[in-house]
């Protein structure tokens, strides 16, 4: 062990038993506790929040971010993680049960506390120049204070319904039951399935705002990883005006509120860009850069894939953003195949089970008549659904409001990482749900994520333009 892991490694020692002490107390909880005020936490903190903390330890140094940005980094580690290790389980033993399911949860705590202590890595500086002070973190808990009570208030607000009972709850409780096959017949990838599934297993019940609770939570991290990923590119400013932005949105606040993959798919995709971020901040800095950032980034994209097909519209993105550090040295082509092959790993581990299905010419079928069908259509080009979704769940002054500040962030001829990959995720998206698949329907909340990040660097530019004047004049 170098001078410089001992007391890595001794800042987390604690935690990371604490964290394993927690998980084994939980376990105890879901399997003994008799009252539901006790089984619910103890489900949802080994479904949400143990593993991911854990591995945080590894991944992210002692002040290296903000207690609520680990938290949230957490949540989408536990998430991803556990829904993977879920499929997994389910694959190999066919079927699920309390004891197997809470017992991996504890076990991915255990592991992330184990990297934690025989294997501790430092994967560089935090994108930002220091960490945040409190009156810089004030304006961003206010607007998670706000963007939490509009996505968890009155979760239990309705009955299962559209996709909700159709296909996710339909799926997750064959799940529980343990039929065979179920998981493959589902024509979307497995993530919110599993999730639904595990919060029905380890909580005893699946009321309906139990059962959304970790989407809300998902829903509402994006909020706050949307003000961490625009603070890394253009300033606590521009991080702060996105995060309210999508706070207010619409179609953000709607799928935080159904038992729905877009929450996974954003929050999974935010955390990967932050941990490129932080790949290329230790490339231009004397760290020469790290693979753990890079790796993590890798994992976590294919958390998205996981969620949903459409989390491959970013990877052109990711890709870019992650091929820009210009730190000394040559680029470590190693780490980044060694990236790839872990996404990829990743995402076949369910692809070719579902190629292989005999449900997958029925997906084809599907999609093929419902999203591609070129020969039905009246044109090439479509807005249809902009125009019919766009209204419905925002108002015209807010599409107006982040249209225009989205192409004042370009304005600027000063070069400002990131805004390029943000406008290759937006192109790609919108020219996929107005080309490429019609019709779109709600799935063009996919190109407003990325219009929103530049919506809040367009906003710091226009403050920055009114201060200026205001001192000229």
């Amino acid at each position: 062990m170098t001078p410089r892991s001992a007391p890595l490694q001794s800042q987390r020692f604690v935690p990371g038993l604490a964290l394993c002490a927690v998980a084994l107390l939980a376990v105890c909880a879901v399997h003994f506790a008799q009252v539901f005020w006790l089984k619910i936490p103890a489900g949802l903190a080994l479904l949400m929040l143990l593993p991911g903390l854990s591995f945080s330890l590894w991944l992210l140094p002692k002040g290296s971010v903000d207690l609520v940005s680990r938290g949230f980094i957490g949540v989408a580690l536990s998430l991803g993680g556990n829904a993977f290790a879920l499929m997994l389980l389910y694959f190999l033993a066919g079927r699920f049960s309390i004891a197997s399911v809470s017992c991996l949860m504890a076990g991915l705590t255990a592991s992330g506390a184990v990297c934690a202590w025989f294997f501790p890595q430092d994967p560089g500086p935090a994108p930002a120049a220091a960490p945040p002070s409190r009156l810089t973190l004030a304006i961003p808990l206010l607007i998670l204070g706000f963007s939490a009570a509009l996505r968890l208030y009155g979760l239990g607000y309705s009955e299962f319904q559209g996709d909700e009972a159709d296909n996710v709850m339909k799926t997750a409780f064959s799940l529980v039951r343990g039929e065979s096959g179920a998981l493959v017949a589902n024509r979307r990838p497995p993530a919110q399935v599993l999730t639904a599934a595990a919060t029905t297993l380890l909580c005893g019940r699946s009321d309906e705002g139990l059962v959304r609770f970790p989407f809300a939570i998902a829903g509402t991290g994006c909020v706050w990883m949307m003000w961490l990923v625009v603070s890394g590119m253009a300033g606590s400013t521009a991080g702060s005006a996105a995060a309210l932005f999508a706070a207010v949105c619409g179609f953000l606040v709607a799928f935080s509120r159904m038992v729905q993959y877009q929450s996974l798919v954003t929050l999974h995709l935010l955390v990967a860009i932050f941990f490129i971020q932080r790949f290329l901040a230790a490339r231009t800095s004397s760290a020469g850069g790290t693979p753990v950032a890079l790796l993590t980034a890798a994992v976590a994209f294919g958390f998205a894939a996981l969620s949903h097909y459409e989390s491959f519209l970013a990877l052109p993105a990711l890709l870019y953003l992650a091929g820009m550090s210009r730190g000394e040295g040559p680029y470590p082509w190693r780490t980044a195949l060694s990236a790839l092959l872990v996404s990829a790993g990743m995402i076949l581990a369910f692809y070719l089970p579902f190629r292989l299905s005999p449900s997958y010419a029925s997906t084809y079928q599907f999609y093929s008549e419902s999203r591609f069908n070129f020969e039905e259509r009246t044109g090439w080009f479509s807005l249809e659904s902009f125009f019919i979704y766009g209204p419905f769940y925002n108002t015209q002054r807010y599409l107006l409001i982040i249209g225009l500040l989205g192409v004042v962030a370009f304005i600027p001829r000063r070069p400002l990482p990131g805004r390029g990959m943000l406008l290759m995720w937006f192109l790609t998206a919108f020219l996929c749900y107005t080309v490429v698949v019609q019709p779109a329907n709600t799935h063009i909340y996919t190109y407003f994520v990325p219009l929103i990040m530049l919506a809040g660097i367009g906003f710091s530019q226009a403050l920055g333009w009114a201060r200026a004047l205001e001192e000229r004049y």
